[in-house]
């Protein structure tokens, strides 16, 4: 009987076990249309929405359908919160009246709570280096250095096969995938990243591929859902590799773990790739995440740890072998999966597509949106050509060295060959350090020929971002950085918005409203819009609806090189100042509640101590010397002086140990010591009576750094045995 409520099972957690869980991060669905057979022969076109988490599948024409136990594709008339009504109408006949396109599950999936993410932690690590400097001229704009140092990353590939399903491509055709992910990162990153295979003595040694290694048991065909058997495989295939990989000789730093900038395991899994179609079984969703929490402990090789979580540097990937759509369309992976699940496990990148499904987020433009599916108008395969990271995830990278300021403007294509670290990139200050636009120039050259997926031939224009670093570190750590959408006439930019959103050029809102992955006319070109500013559509007002003070005018024509007018609000940073302990001293100008200047203003701090204390060292200051600091601003800065309370009244030079009196001294010193004593009044007596000659120099400041003045005795001095030189001391009132 249809009309019956059918539970999809997308996630097969308790909650308990999510308390514990780090966020699963993964690839978005394939846009490739792939066949559904029904049981009685008919054939029907079919796509797959969303990612492990939150999927769907629909038909060509946008109608979500839903497999029912009797094994026949239905349409689903409507969601029961998460769960899909089918109606009484197969997948393979006209979608019944009233029925809508688009369908979703009206709740969004479960996160993990609390989880901090690799991504916060790499954020955080650059936020001081990678934030934008420069001069007012775009023209000759000083340039931010990267913190990212042409590092060699290693990566090995585990192929896991199965009692029930061997693997189908050789051990060399993956040899040739890292090879082809290799060229990607050091194309991405304008080659500070040079990604090789790790040494392995598997086959054809050093290559990085291990296997086929046969798992013992049968396919877990996870599908469309990920749970602990896609660990449990992970940890069984690091366990299986063992002998054929010294993974100990990984652990660059010696704490006992082998985290994923050290090593990127991924794990090959014999079947089908779940994301590219759902006609094709055993099958898994491409995927990173980790071990060591819940029931799946990380496995220990070599006297080390390799897959676990910790503290969100480790971690491994995981995606099928094959992609299949059809009876014909049958192939290897592409390297476009592979690509996006390394952005996760090793660079700490979330997802820039919408992962609750209700939007597009970035779409096609960026390897962490639905560009891991990119394909070249010569490719036969989506993922064959990747899409470049945005201009965002490569300044987030370091990858870039971001221009700042107003002008005239030369920006090259993101994929030429003549596309550097330093030309590619411009941004746009609104006068909040915290929002602010990113001008940059995509073309089908190099990587983004994957754009013509779709975009078509012969695209080519300037993508301008909004970007919201507030929205961003708010809900990284959830992966939601673009759950938020928002769009004149849907929901208010002020409640909620992209951390990083594409300003469409042709003013539709298409990735917001969920109407596809991205169109030629997004970008800003001479002949489609060519003026960005207050009065444009899209406009560049704050999320707020003040004005953003940023335009991007006289924008040429599509190339290579593309020119325009930047005019962008001269960028401001804050300053604060901090005593450390409070109370110690004070620091002029005081900026404890916090001062804005200019880019790259000096500001000149002089520190002072309070009575009973002496000043130590500033933190996080520029230039220093002694108690006076200049801070440049480039960023938002927090400046801390450090004051010392004053040492005791008395010490002996060179072994630093210090006395409350002279006798005390006096009595521990030995022949030649030489006794010093700060600018203060001694009132006790001293009995010279020790066969020594010693020195009393007295008059030093707080810290013992100079003589600034002279010690008082109104005591007595008494001197029955050996010798006391004196000096700077006065004695008696």
């Amino acid at each position: 009987m249809r009309g019956k409520l059918i539970v999809v099972i997308l996630l097969l957690f308790s909650y308990a076990i999510w308390g514990q869980a780090e966020i699963a991060f993964a690839v978005h669905a394939a846009p490739d249309i792939f066949t559904i057979e029904q049981p009685d022969g008919a054939v029907l076109s079919a796509r797959a929405r969303g990612d492990e988490w939150n999927n769907s599948i629909e038909t060509a024409d946008g109608y979500t359908i839903h497999k029912d136990v009797d094994g026949f594709w239905y349409y689903v008339s409507h969601y029961d919160k998460n769960n899909p009504v089918v109606s009484n109408v197969r997948a393979d006949k006209s979608p019944p009246a009233l029925i809508k396109r688009g369908l979703r599950p009206a709740r969004k999936h479960l996160r993990a709570p609390g989880w901090k993410g690799r991504a916060a932690r790499v954020s955080a690590a650059l936020s001081d280096e990678a934030s934008p400097s420069g001069s007012a001229s775009a023209e000759s704009a000083a340039t931010q250095t990267s913190p990212v140092s042409a590092e060699d990353r290693k990566i090995v590939l585990i192929l896991a096969r199965f009692t029930d399903r061997d693997g189908t491509y050789a051990e060399e055709s993956f040899a040739a995938l890292i090879g082809s992910l290799t060229d990607y990162i050091s194309s991405a990153s304008y080659g500070h990243v040079t990604l090789s295979p790790a040494s392995e003595a598997f086959g054809i040694a050093n290559n990085g591929v291990i296997g086929w290694l046969n798992m013992g048991y049968a396919h877990p065909d996870t599908g469309g859902n990920i749970d602990d058997r896609n660990r449990k495989l992970t940890r069984d295939a690091m366990l299986a590799a063992d002998p054929f990989i010294d993974y100990a000789s990984f652990d660059s730093n010696g704490d006992g773990y082998v985290d994923s900038d050290e090593l990127a395991v991924v794990v090959v899994v014999a079947g089908y790739e779940r994301s590219y179609s759902a006609s094709y079984v055993p099958a898994v969703w491409g995927h990173s995440w980790s071990l060591g929490w819940g029931s799946v402990k990380s496995p220990v090789v070599d006297g080390v740890k390799v897959g676990d979580e910790h503290d969100d540097r480790g971690g491994y990937a995981q995606f099928g072998e094959i992609h299949r759509g059809s009876e014909s369309d049958q192939h290897q992976a592409t390297v476009g999966i592979m690509a996006h699940e390394i952005g996760h496990l090793i660079f700490g990148l979330s997802d820039l597509y919408d992962t609750d499904g209700s939007s597009e987020g970035i779409g096609a433009f960026g390897i962490m949106g639905s560009g891991s599916w990119g394909k070249a108008s010569s490719d036969a395969y989506s993922g064959q050509t990747p899409v470049l990271p945005c201009a965002w995830s490569r300044k987030y990278l370091g990858w870039i060295e971001v221009s700042q300021g107003s002008g005239i403007a030369s920006i090259n294509a993101a994929g030429s060959d003549s596309a550097a670290g330093q030309n590619t990139v411009y941004m746009l200050s609104t006068g909040l350090t915290h929002e602010y636009f990113l001008v940059e120039n995509r073309q089908p050259v190099g990587y983004d020929r994957g754009l013509e997926q779709w975009l078509g031939g012969g695209f080519g224009g300037l993508a301008i971002w909004h970007i919201d670093e507030n929205t961003i570190s708010n809900k990284i750590s959830t992966n939601f950085v673009n759950s938020s959408e928002c769009y004149p006439g849907g929901p208010s930019c002020a409640a909620g918005h992209y951390g990083v959103a594409l300003m469409q050029a042709d003013g539709k809102w298409d990735l917001e409203k969920n109407i596809n992955r991205g169109n030629r006319t997004d970008l800003w070109y001479l002949g489609n819009a060519s003026i960005f500013d207050a009065e444009s559509v899209p406009d560049s007002h704050l999320y707020d609806g003040t004005p953003g003070n940023v335009s991007v005018t006289d924008i040429s024509a599509p190339d290579t090189t593309m020119t325009s007018v930047l005019t962008g609000a001269v960028p401001q940073y804050q300053l604060h100042t901090a005593v450390n302990p409070a109370g110690s001293g004070i620091i002029a100008p005081d900026c404890s509640a916090g001062c804005l200047y200019d880019i790259d203003t000096s500001v000149v701090l002089t520190a002072t101590a309070n009575n009973g204390y002496f000043f130590s060292n500033w933190m996080q200051c520029d230039l220093s010397s002694n108690n006076v600091c200049v801070e440049t601003m480039d960023a938002d800065d927090v400046v801390t002086a450090n004051f010392e309370l004053c040492h005791q009244p008395v010490r002996i030079a060179g072994i630093l140990n210090y006395y409350t009196d002279l006798q005390s001294a006096y009595a521990a010193a030995e022949d030649g010591d030489i006794i010093q004593t700060r600018a203060v009044l001694f009132t006790d007596d001293l009995f010279a009576n020790r066969n020594i000659s010693v020195t009393l120099e007295g008059g030093y400041n707080c810290n013992y750094s100079s003589v600034t003045d002279k010690s008082v005795v109104s005591g007595t001095m008494t001197i029955s045995n050996g010798n006391i030189t004196i000096g700077d001391f006065i004695f008696g009132n």
